[in-house]
């Protein structure tokens, strides 16, 4: 037997198989084993495009041996969608509500698919009403439809309407993330001092257009700190070999820009924003804040027993909240400013002896050694070395 003749002979009976399992409503084939597994799909081999023919074969397979099965033709239509033809996925589901027009989860993904076209998803609910008149799941989707039409024509008259941008983003759904993009390109545009719509715009994008909206941010926002941290916390999470030093480097210019307009930097603000930082799990950003701001209003006029006492209760509250990220960074920017106080390196050490690691307690110690030979620019780059990254992964 030929190998073309076999493999023809092994799909057919796979179908013979999958047909003999269909009864009632119950489709047989599990089209979202297909999907799944075709969902990762970028660059098509030989065999992946065999794959998918495969795959269509089966779907089609099952829509054509069963029509009336709804979950079928939205199976394949998905199917279609997730290979990048849309149109083909439209024509599918158009089939389906022919087949199948008292079902409205048909119709409701019809009306999906439709997007972002307002008058094609418009056109689909209202078809889709006449056939199912006493559906609510269709009547709140052409309550949406009307809600989304009153906010655009509101847009229209008041562009710089920051509420409703929010109200017309807000509606869109958390899958359709083009759509969201396109909406909050817009919404920057007409609201260019409004930063949670750069936020949110650049939580969307990739990391080369990341960068540049916030960058665009900057210049509109020039004193807003969520949008620096949001800045620092992209460039950690991009990674590279000098991530500390950019990071450290976009904290520090910010605050230094803020003291030269003279402008007033709440210090334990930026403590709890730290906090936050931690929480995300931004390691770098959290401890490029606290060496950057910690010492703000503590300088050489304050009481040295004034500033050392402050910093170990902050750290010390840091550690009881469970931020000990934050604590760390603290007790190292202490230490680096009373290198040669025994009373820090002890609290220090029980700190890493408590909460540390083996690697962190070395480091610490090697700290020590440094500052009692007096070695102390060696002892401070150490210790910028103990709150490092790796450490927490």
């Amino acid at each position: 037997m030929e190998v073309g003749e076999a493999k023809r002979l092994r799909l057919r009976v796979a179908l013979d198989m999958a047909g003999k399992k269909l009864s009632g409503l119950t489709a047989a084939v599990d089209p979202e084993t297909y999907l799944r597994d075709l969902a990762a799909i970028k660059n098509r081999t030989d065999e992946d495009i065999s794959n998918i023919k495969q795959a269509r074969m089966v779907l089609k397979a099952v829509t054509r041996r069963n029509p009336r099965v709804a979950s079928g033709w939205i199976s394949l239509a998905r199917f279609e969608e997730l290979t990048g033809d849309m149109e083909a996925a439209r024509r599918v589901i158009e089939k389906g509500c022919q087949n199948c027009p008292k079902n409205q989860d048909l119709w409701l993904e019809g009306s999906r698919l439709a997007g972002p076209d307002e008058r094609k998803m418009k056109a689909m609910i209202v078809r889709a009403l006449k056939a199912i008149p006493n559906s609510s799941r269709l009547m709140l989707e052409s309550d949406v439809l009307q809600k989304s039409r009153v906010l655009r024509r509101g847009i229209e008259n008041i562009p710089n309407s920051v509420i409703l941008w929010k109200a017309l983003i807000d509606m869109v759904d958390e899958d359709n993330i083009e759509v969201a993009v396109l909406l909050l390109n817009k919404a920057v545009e007409c609201c260019p001092t409004h930063a949670d719509f750069w936020l949110a715009l650049a939580r969307l994008l990739p990391l080369k257009e990341a960068r540049e909206a916030l960058e665009r941010a900057r210049q509109q926002l020039p004193g807003e700190s969520a949008i620096v941290i949001a800045q620092a916390r992209l460039e950690e999470a991009g990674g590279g070999a000098d991530r500390d030093l950019v990071v450290g480097n976009i904290i520090e210019g910010f605050i230094r820009e803020l003291e030269r307009q003279g402008l007033y930097i709440d210090r334990r603000a930026w403590m709890e924003k730290a906090e936050v930082a931690e929480r995300l799990g931004c390691a770098v950003t959290c401890q490029a804040i606290i060496r950057n701001t910690i010492g703000i209003g503590m300088g050489r006029d304050v009481e040295v027993s004034v500033r050392k006492l402050t910093w170990i209760a902050e750290a010390r509250e840091l550690t009881l909240r469970g931020s000990l990220v934050t604590a760390r960074a603290t007790y190292a920017y202490t230490l680096s400013v009373f290198y040669s106080d025994t009373h820090i390196w002890k609290i220090a050490e029980e700190f890493e002896f408590t909460y540390g690691f083996d690697i962190s307690i070395r480091r610490l110690h090697h700290a020590r050694l440094a500052s009692l030979a007096w070695r102390i620019g060696e002892a401070r780059g150490i210790l910028a070395t103990i709150c490092s990254p790796p450490l927490w992964v």
